[in-house]
């Protein structure tokens, strides 16, 4: 499943670049000490299938 996107065009939005994943491989990211943005929302309607 890595490979999904390799056969699909990248289609320009106009707004941001295409992400560039090359940079990121074998990186560790730690996330210890660092603030994290987290937030719950509670609704009353719920929608069924």
């Amino acid at each position: 499943m890595e490979n999904q996107t390799i056969n699909q065009a990248i289609k320009l939005t106009g707004c941001c670049e295409p992400f560039n994943p090359e940079p990121w491989q074998d990186k560790e990211i730690i996330w210890n000490n660092k603030l994290f943005a987290r937030d719950h929302i509670r609704s009353f309607f719920t929608c069924f299938s």
